[in-house]
């Protein structure tokens, strides 16, 4: 008995549903995943929340069947299998069809395939399939012989919000004498960061001025990446996030206002030491776009 015959739930009978160019004789059940994933850590209210969650690669899982009995012949069921064993070894992103959906890249996650007595001839086979997100980078280039190079910050109308973020690696902090920090962070003052309940060694993280960037830094022997973006809303100011030296985002959108431990709502997160701005327009100002690392500047003092 033909195995469409003797399986009387099947959902349909094949005719749009094809696991790239390989169509099964009988499809009995397709499972659809999306899933967004939402960070968990507090968001800094007015951040653009779709900074703070991203989409998840969808998955499909298909249970198809193929029958010896379709084709005419014994063995067919088997090259069928071969063809989807080779299809997962070629790791090649390849299109499914189902009967809600078509997806453009996916890949064969899982391949599980049953046989028992009443099945010898046929191929029933449960596909796990996980979407390959593609995308497309774009470099921009600095300049070139004292020109700016096409797509550079100085080459466009409004770099504050179209300029492209720059990928400063790993970055060094540069020692500080407590005076002169002290000096920085409470004008005339001479005290030492200790007397002004900052903590001891104080370090300056490099930034460059007119650019968005990103960065991992090294702060008391523990690595971070930081990324540093400019928030044209009302009068414009520079915002931090800061994540792990995995990627995983600890905390995002703090705002770069000088006089204030950047840090201190967030001492939750176990992250050690102080992040302090200062800026030659006063405690409360906030970096210019263009002052970022020139007249303003972001310093860590150790615990």
């Amino acid at each position: 008995m033909a195995l469409l015959g003797a399986i009387t739930d099947a959902l349909f009978r094949p005719s749009s549903r094809a696991i790239d160019i390989i169509i099964p004789d009988v499809v009995f059940e397709e499972i659809h995943r999306d899933e967004l994933i939402i960070t968990q850590h507090p968001v800094e209210k007015g951040a653009a929340i779709t900074d703070h969650a991203f989409k998840r690669p969808a998955e499909l899982e298909m249970r198809v069947g193929w029958s010896d009995s379709t084709a005419g012949y014994m063995g067919y069921a088997r090259q069928v299998y071969d063809r989807l064993r080779r299809l997962q070894d070629e790791r090649r992103p390849f299109p499914v069809y189902t009967g809600k959906r078509r997806y453009a890249n996916m890949l064969m996650r899982g391949l599980a395939l049953t046989t028992d007595d009443k099945s010898e001839y046929a191929a029933l086979v449960v596909v796990a399939l996980q979407e390959v997100i593609l995308t497309s980078t774009q470099t921009t280039g600095g300049q070139q012989n004292g020109a700016a190079a096409p797509g550079a910050n100085s080459d466009q109308a409004n770099p504050a919000s179209t300029g492209s973020v720059t990928n400063s690696g790993s970055v060094a902090t540069t020692d500080v004498g407590p005076q002169a920090f002290s000096g920085a962070f409470s004008p005339g003052s001479t005290a030492a960061p200790g007397d002004l309940g900052l903590g001891g060694a104080v370090v300056e993280i490099p930034l460059k001025p007119s650019q968005a960037q990103r960065f991992s830094v090294t702060l008391s022997d523990v690595t971070y990446n930081m990324r540093l973006t400019y928030n044209i809303a009302q009068d414009g100011c520079w915002v931090l996030d800061i994540g792990d030296a995995n990627g995983a985002l600890l905390v995002a959108g703090i705002p770069l206002v000088s006089g204030v431990d950047l840090l201190s709502q967030y001492r939750y997160l176990g992250i050690p030491g102080a992040l302090l701005v200062t800026t030659d327009r006063g405690a409360g100002e906030v970096p210019t776009f263009d002052g970022l690392g020139v007249t303003s500047h972001l310093y860590y003092v150790a615990p």
